[in-house]
This record gives C-alpha cells, structure tokens and sequence, in this order.
C-alpha cells in the first residue's frame, strides 16, 4: 500500500511539474503537444490509481487519498475548458 502511495505521490509531483510548467511559459514558445499528452496520461493514471487505493479501503491510507483527491482536483482546474473533457472528473 505504501509504495501505491507513493507512486501516486510521484505522479502527482510530476504532473504539477509539467503544468506549471506549460503555464510559466509562452503559449507560442511550446507546442501543447509537449506537455499535454503526459498531463492527460498521468491524471488519468493517477484518478485509476486513487480509485484502486480507495477501493481498497484501508484507514491509514485514508488521509493521503484525501490530499491526492485534492491535487488531481486543483491540477484538473489548470486546464483548459476543453482540455478537462479529456480528464476524467
């Protein structure tokens, strides 16, 4: 379970990464095909992920699924309107 976790800790880390990165920098400098693609891929990675810890139910994971929760949720509103109909809410 810990190391679930701490994957999805990671994943997280990175993708926040990304998007800050992709906002830091001139829309007409960076294709949104750099970034886009692995910010779509590990949201979605990350939503399986939570969901699979959840549904396993274990207390002590509890507290750490509620803060990922909240950082996929902050990350997803980075998007773009359109964007965020290609992330699962």
């Amino acid at each position: 379970m810990a190391s679930s976790l701490a994957k999805l800790t990671s994943i997280s880390t990175q993708t926040l990464s990304l998007l800050l990165e992709r906002q830091r920098l001139p829309p007409s400098s960076v294709p949104e095909t750099t970034y886009l693609p692995r910010i779509q891929e590990n949201l979605a990675k990350l939503k399986e992920g939570i969901t699979k810890v959840e549904g396993d139910n274990v207390v002590e994971a509890k507290e750490a699924i509620k803060l990922l929760k909240s950082q996929y949720g902050r990350m997803r509103s980075m998007l773009s309107e359109e964007e965020r109909e290609t992330v699962p809410e």
